[in-house]
């Protein structure tokens, strides 16, 4: 009786640490998908970036003042975006599921709230630009 007892506990063990490792791959898919969605944007935003700075600083440019703030502005929220990828890309270190799945889960789930507000910014920023850019 021991013996099944102790196999039961056992079981359930292996299913309970199989269902947390497979919830903490499918958050990490998730956090990489995001990631892999905005990393393609990066070269778009560089290119805005170039493209506000050169006109905010051509003095031959009849920009208002008004102009001048909103294309400066417009600059630096794509600034804050391209940023904001490196500096994710700089910190993201999950822990391992092996040694603490509840750990990995609540780091994941942050990264990925991280990641969806990134590519809000990431894609207002894009369109932002491109319409103060008449593109």
């Amino acid at each position: 009786m021991k013996k099944i007892l102790l196999a039961l506990v056992l079981a359930g063990g292996i299913t309970a640490c199989n269902n947390d490792r497979a919830k903490v791959e499918e958050l990490e898919q998730e956090v990489l998908e995001l990631h892999d969605d905005v990393m393609a944007k990066m070269s778009e935003l560089a290119k805005y970036e170039e493209a506000l700075a050169k006109r905010v600083a051509d003095t031959t440019s009849v920009l208002d003042s008004v102009a001048r703030v909103e294309f400066d502005s417009t600059r630096a929220r794509v600034l804050r975006a391209h940023q904001g990828m490196l500096n994710w890309m700089r910190d993201y270190n999950p822990p391992s599921v092996d040694e603490n799945a509840e750990a990995a889960k609540s780091y994941l789930e942050e990264q990925r709230e991280k990641m969806r507000k990134l590519k809000d910014l990431t894609n207002q920023s894009l369109d932002e630009a491109a319409e103060i850019l008449n593109e």
